[in-house]
Formats: structure tokens, C-alpha cells, sequence
């Protein structure tokens, strides 16, 4: 069964320690909410993985399928690759154009937090902003960047073809990030159509598919699998040549 990514299963999944780098033994953590930050720094290490890919550092344009709020795709965009990201989840789409500042300062509030006495917390000596606001908040603000983050579900000819053309009608590369791994436990025909409606993005055998998942053999909610159990899975379907990146830097 798919699952719909609210808010509520968004931050069940993503949140982030507010205080996740830089503790200054501070006897408190709050947890609720995640952060630019923190998330930058996740995107950087799946990148790099990417970058080991054959061929992946000369690509020009991607299409990051289940990209959120498109972070990844901003980090490919100060590479100088043209890149976007490829959402249906209703919060990210309702939310994207806001501010994350307000339900910041509330979670803060909840844990006994004063959002507007916050300096001393955070350091250059862990190697995070000196301004706390820096390390939860983009730097325009907003949730995502303007014109990022486009919503479609890849499932008729219309549907890529409006993903296509925002990509100037030449993909190189097609990423799905924590997208194969994101259905419910037993559910196998979701990853199976994800992989086929990736494919069917594709314009020519040329362009490189890749799947980055998150395995967690603790997870009993999501229909998480090893890097190698993915690799036999997309091999069962025909997908021979789409490539798996795991967090632990596997690449099959």
C-alpha cells in the first residue's frame, strides 16, 4: 500500500534532533522538526556516492523522483547541473512556498526553549552557523526553492513529458531518493511501479537511472531492503541497468 506523505508520516520519517550537530552540554534535545542543515549535510554524502557512478559526474540535467523539498536538486544546482525535484506529497507541494520559522519557534517553545535567546547554543567550533537560524533555515527562507519542486506523479505521457520540458527536454540522469524504500512492509508492487514510471521518464537508454535507499533492519513499517536485495529485485523486473546507492557507500 503507498503511503501518503503528510505531515505528521513526513516528520515521523525525517525529523532531526533540533540540536543534531553542535550540543553544548545542553541537558535538553529537542526532537520534532528537521533542518536545512542537517539535511544538507545528508545530501552532500549521497551526492558523493552518486559522483562514484559511471559517467554521473557529466551529467547535465536530473530529475530526483520523491525529492522533496528539493534539496538534493539545489545542492546539484550550485554544481551547475540543472536539476529538479519530482513530488506528489501533499504537504511538500502545500507547504513549499512557506517559511519554516514559525513551526520552528513553536517547537522550540514546546521543550522549553526561548527561540529568540539562542547564541550560545550553537558554534563555529562544531562547524555550524554561529546564528542558530542559519542551521535550521534556508537561506531564502522559503521550505524550497521557487520553480524546484514540480508536481507529478510520472504516471501518463503528459505527466513526463511536463518533467521533460522543465528539464529542457534533455535527462541525463533520473534519481529516485528514498523513494524505492518508502512503501509499507510486504508492499512490492509499489517499488515495482516507481521503478517502471522512472524508466518510463527516460529518454533514451542513455540516461542513468539510480536508487538511493536507506536499509534499516530495525524498520518494521517501511519495505526496507540491502543494497544487494534491491539490486536482485530491479534485476527481477528488467531494470538491469538502474543502478542502487545505499548510505553506507555501496554501489551496485
Amino acid at each position: 500500500m503507498a503511503l501518503v506523505w503528510d505531515k505528521n508520516l513526513y516528520d515521523q520519517m525525517y525529523r532531526l534532533p533540533l540540536w543534531q550537530w553542535g550540543v553544548r552540554d545542553y541537558p535538553r534535545v529537542p526532537y520534532g522538526h528537521y533542518s536545512w542543515f542537517g539535511a544538507k549535510r545528508l545530501t552532500q554524502a549521497n551526492l558523493a556516492a552518486m559522483q562514484r557512478l559511471p559517467g554521473f559526474a557529466q551529467v547535465s540535467d536530473v530529475a530526483i523522483v520523491g525529492g522533496g523539498f528539493g534539496w538534493s536538486a539545489d545542492l546539484l544546482a550550485e554544481m551547475g547541473i540543472n536539476a529538479i525535484s519530482v513530488e506528489i506529497s501533499p504537504y511538500v507541494l502545500s507547504t513549499m512556498d512557506q517559511s519554516e520559522e514559525q513551526e520552528i519557534r513553536d517547537n522550540l517553545v514546546k521543550f522549553g526553549f526561548d527561540p529568540d535567546n539562542l547564541p550560545t547554543l550553537i558554534g563555529p567550533d562544531y562547524n555550524t552557523p554561529v546564528d542558530p537560524w542559519q542551521y535550521w533555515l534556508r537561506p531564502d527562507g522559503r521550505r524550497a526553492t521557487a520553480g524546484r519542486v514540480l508536481s507529478e506523479d510520472l504516471s501518463t505521457n503528459t505527466s513526463r513529458r511536463n518533467v521533460k520540458q522543465a528539464l529542457n527536454n534533455n535527462i541525463d540522469a533520473i534519481v529516485s531518493e528514498f523513494a524505492l524504500d518508502s512503501y509499507e512492509a510486504g508492499d512490492e508492487a509499489g517499488p515495482a511501479l516507481l521503478a517502471e514510471r522512472c524508466d518510463a521518464l527516460r529518454p533514451n537508454p542513455a540516461c542513468t537511472v539510480v536508487h538511493i535507499i536507506q536499509p534499516n533492519e530495525n524498520d518494521t513499517f517501511l519495505n526496507w531492503k540491502t543494497a544487494a536485495e534491491w539490486r536482485t529485485f530491479l534485476d527481477g523486473l528488467g531494470f538491469t541497468d538502474h543502478r542502487v546507492v545505499d548510505m553506507k557507500g555501496s554501489v551496485l
